[in-house]
């Protein structure tokens, strides 16, 4: 706990941090100030806040509890250094994922924080922003978004539209809609971000596309894959103007097209972004990346019945797999291989399928050379 002290007239105005809640300006005696447990309430504080970032929330909990008996004795029940303590104890339980006594605890926070004549409004909106987090991690969603709502209010009153709060607000309620499955409300939500964004950044800032992404992927689960691949498209035009035509995020951004253009049933346009995706990756040393797209561009050769087509990708994919294996050492090796053992074994498959059983014994011994198979 941090104190700065501001004396105005008979009465002390202070700014108090309370581990990563910060209580604003507010007016307290001055004997409740220089009371003799105050370095006692810091020592929990500092105890409440180490044992949380070791993840020992426990150790947090009970020192927050002892905290807030200390705080009622120096500031009474009703005062927003106590509803800041409760917000201590609130935090901890919700990474310890007691989801109830957070929310009860957040709800003694707010409740104090409502009763305050003139008491800090910011501090209300963010204990609704955690109510809202802990909701949504019970899945209530109604709920979460209830509270997100009441805090976005409170937000845009007292610090306009612009501000960054407000942005998170729109975050949340976004992710929250999307978890509904209520699509069309989080694409509001998501505009309403990117608009803030894109006003805030510029629109060629690179993480503009995470921005860009939200939307194509609610119009992408609501299938209306036109609009997705409208902002799929404005996102990799950004990446492709930040980080030149050749980088695996690039890759990466083809590969959303490509999905989407199969899910749309155009899968010409999905195999031509999927190799427009391994164009690149054959460049770079993300063969993650590369795999990956090797083996979503040869099944859907498989499946449009282009053979030679997906062998040649099959083959590429297991020279890749063996000059990487190649580099491991110790048991990370075959965990490597048996997450890629696919590979030989369609290309094994296919050949002895397309009379070419030459190849596929080729392949079989390969694997038992490297110890893919047992012998």
């Amino acid at each position: 706990m941090k104190i700065k002290k501001f004396i105005l007239g008979k009465r002390i105005f202070v700014v108090i941090l309370f581990g990563s809640f910060v209580i604003p300006i507010f007016g307290q005696t001055e004997e409740q100030m220089n009371h003799p447990k105050i370095p006692i309430l810091k020592e929990h504080n500092i105890a409440c806040k180490a044992a949380k970032q070791k993840g020992d929330y426990t150790t947090a909990i009970t020192e927050a509890k002892k905290a807030i008996d200390i705080g009622k004795e120096i500031f009474g029940e009703e005062n927003v250094v106590v509803a800041a303590l409760y917000y201590l104890l609130a935090e901890a339980y919700h990474w310890k994922g007691d989801f109830n006594l957070a929310i009860e605890s957040y709800e003694k926070s707010l409740i104090i924080n409502l009763k305050i004549p003139n008491g800090d409004q910011l501090a209300v909106a963010v204990s609704y922003n955690n109510l809202g987090d802990v909701y949504r991690s019970k899945e209530e969603y109604d709920k979460a978004i209830e509270c997100f709502m009441k805090a976005l209010a409170i937000q845009q009153k007292l610090m306009g539209e612009n501000h960054l709060a407000v942005a998170t607000s729109y975050t949340k309620l976004g992710e929250t809609y999307k978890s509904k499955r209520d699509y069309d409300k989080a694409a509001i939500y998501y505009e309403k971000l990117l608009s803030f964004k894109l006003r805030d950044l510029g629109e060629n800032h690179p993480t503009i596309t995470d921005y860009y992404n939200n939307l194509g992927l609610v119009y992408q689960l609501k299938g209306d894959y036109n609009k997705a691949i409208d902002y799929y498209e404005k996102s990799q035009a950004i990446l492709i103007k930040t980080l030149g035509t050749s980088h695996p995020n690039v890759a990466a951004a083809y590969n959303d097209l490509a999905g989407l253009y199969y899910s749309k049933g155009a899968p010409d346009k999905a195999i031509d972004n999927c190799n427009k995706a391994i164009a690149i990756y054959r460049k770079t040393e993300d063969t993650t990346g590369h795999l990956r797209t090797l083996n979503n561009v040869s099944s859907l050769y498989l499946n449009l019945n282009k053979i030679p087509e997906a062998i040649s990708l099959l083959e590429e994919a297991v020279s890749v797999v063996l000059k990487v294996r190649a580099k491991i050492i110790g048991k990370d090796k075959q965990t490597f291989t048996a997450k890629h053992i696919h590979f030989f074994e369609k290309l094994v498959n296919l050949y002895n399928e397309n009379g070419q059983p030459e190849k596929a014994i080729e392949i079989s011994e390969t694997m038992k050379k490297n110890s893919i198979v047992d012998n």
